[in-house]
């Protein structure tokens, strides 16, 4: 499965590496009223989506702190409330299913989690120890499926977790378990939670939107309700399982074989494929930096 999974990824990427892939486009078109962004923070019962036929994510922010991105923009470093906001409007115009809310830090302590669930909390710039316990408590009462955090306290940033996998599962038995369980069984949940949090930490990493919205698309994807922004991918991996990676490896070489040859043949080329490699097929944003 490994070997063909290698090898796959490698002729899949030839097609990405001859190809320019454009930014994603949202839809030109106005947003309903009710999925304007809040200027504050909304009540939660408000925007949780109930079932798996939409999705809601709650971005925690400390409003006030400027954050790392916009380094281009003629106004760079805006503040983490205004990032949160923009993301919060922008999620529905890729999806109409999805919702967003913002919600600042300095409120956790009176959020009595009367609403239902939030799929996914987003906690961006929250460099406050103190906010962890709230934070903590906030992700067990609204039932969400993924915490992720980005330019955070060490003791919040802890926290992060997708699915049953915990990026800090602790010390001894726990973390020890946790390792050996994705480790022999790459294809499980917990290991899928595992390459989640990798993906996401390196697209929060990048300071742009677009890589940031992706991030949340892919763990929406994988754990809420399906996205076709991202449902489709050319790489090999352990969700489609070594049946269908051996039959689209074996297309793949049947129909392009003298091309991927002649590609692989080429320095420049070759060393496109290498870099494309090294991204998920469905990170756009990657893949045009690359090429």
């Amino acid at each position: 499965e490994m070997s063909v999974m290698a090898g796959g990824l490698l002729l899949m990427q030839i097609a990405v590496a001859t190809a320019v892939l454009l930014p994603p486009q949202p839809p030109a078109r106005a947003r309903p009223a009710h999925l304007q962004p809040p200027l504050r923070s909304p009540p939660p019962q408000l925007r949780a989506a109930p079932d798996a036929t939409a999705a809601s994510v709650l971005f925690i922010v400390d409003g006030n702190r400027p954050s790392p991105f916009g380094a281009t923009s003629p106004e760079p470093s805006p503040a983490w409330r205004t990032v949160a906001t923009h993301l919060a409007g922008r999620l529905p115009d890729f999806d109409a299913r999805l919702s967003a809310g913002v919600l600042d830090v300095s409120e956790l302590d009176g959020w009595t989690g009367a609403s239902g669930r939030w799929d996914m909390l987003v906690a961006l710039g929250v460099r406050s120890a103190a906010a962890a316990p709230a934070v903590a408590t906030m992700s067990r009462m609204t039932d969400a499926t993924a915490l992720v955090c980005y330019d955070c306290d060490p003791a919040v940033a802890a926290l992060q977790r997708v699915g049953d996998y915990h990026k800090s599962p602790g010390s001894g038995l726990a973390a020890m378990a946790q390792t050996a369980r994705t480790a022999t069984a790459p294809w499980s949940s917990l290991a899928q939670g595992q390459r989640l949090s990798a993906q996401v930490d390196l697209l929060f990493s990048r300071h742009s939107s677009e890589d940031l919205l992706y991030a949340i698309f892919f763990v929406l994807h994988a754990r809420t309700m399906e996205i076709k922004l991202v449902r489709h991918t050319i790489n090999p991996t352990w969700e489609k399982g070594p049946l269908r990676n051996a039959a689209e490896f074996v297309q793949m070489t049947r129909c392009c074989g003298g091309k991927i040859f002649t590609a692989l043949s080429d320095p420049q080329t070759k060393a496109t494929v290498d870099l494309l490699n090294q991204c998920d097929s469905r990170d756009q944003v990657g893949s045009y930096r690359v090429i």
